[in-house]
C-alpha cells in the first residue's frame, strides 16, 4: 500500500488496507529513505522507538520533578519492551505514540498555540491509528483540570477541537476530491 503512494495514488485508491492513511505515508517516506533496503527500513523504525523513548523521558521528567532516575528508568523499560525479537517496531501504535506523546507535552502548556498544536498532534496520531482516539478523555480531563476559569475552559476545548478536526477535514477533502470519501470514512470509522 505504501508503494502505491509512489505511483501517484492515494491510500485506498487502488487497494484497501484496514490501517489509517497517514501510516502508509510514513512508511513510504522511510522506504524511500531506505532505498528499498529492509535492514535500513528496520533501523529507521528503531529511530522511531528512540524518539518515543526521548518523549517518555521528557514526560516522566515533568511528572516526577526529581532526579532523572525515574525518567531514565521509564525510557529504558519502554526500550526493553520494544526490543522483543519478533519485530514490533513497525506497528502503527509506535508511530502514533510519537504524536500522542507530543500532544501530551503540548497540552500541559497554557498557551493557545500549544493547545492548538496539541490538537493537531493528537489528530495526526488518530490518522495513523484510530485506536488512539480513546485517549481523548484523559486529554480533555487534563485540559479541564489545568484551566482555571470557566470561559478559558470553553476556549481551550474549542482551540483543541479545532486542531483535532483540521487534519481530518483536510484528508476528507483530499479523498472526496478523488471520489474516495466513502472508502476513507469507512476505513476511519469502521
Amino acid at each position: 500500500t505504501s508503494l502505491d503512494i509512489g505511483r501517484g495514488n492515494l491510500t485506498y485508491e487502488q487497494q484497501w488496507e484496514d490501517k489509517q492513511p497517514l501510516l502508509f505515508y510514513f512508511y513510504f517516506v522511510l522506504i524511500k529513505i531506505a532505498n528499498g533496503s529492509f535492514v535500513l527500513f528496520k533501523l529507521l523504525n528503531d529511530m522511531i522507538i528512540f524518539i518515543c523513548s526521548v518523549l517518555i523521558f521528557i514526560i516522566s521528567k515533568n511528572y516526577f520533578e526529581r532526579e532523572h532516575v525515574e525518567s531514565i528508568f521509564s525510557s529504558l523499560i519502554f526500550i526493553s519492551l520494544m526490543s522483543i525479537p519478533w519485530g514490533t517496531v513497525e506497528y502503527s501504535e509506535i508511530y502514533s505514540l510519537v504524536f500522542l506523546a507530543t500532544a501530551f507535552i503540548k497540552i500541559n502548556n497554557t498557551k493557545t498555540s500549544s493547545i492548538f498544536l496539541s490538537g493537531i498532534s493528537f489528530s495526526v496520531s488518530t490518522l495513523i491509528n484510530i485506536g488512539t482516539l480513546l485517549f481523548i478523555i484523559p486529554f480533555l480531563i487534563n485540559l479541564y483540570s489545568s484551566t482555571k476559569q470557566k470561559i478559558s475552559i470553553i476556549s481551550n476545548f474549542s482551540i483543541f477541537s479545532a486542531g483535532l478536526l483540521i487534519p481530518h477535514f483536510i484528508f476528507l477533502i483530499v479523498y472526496a476530491s478523488q471520489g474516495l470519501s466513502t472508502i476513507y470514512l469507512t476505513t476511519l470509522i469502521t
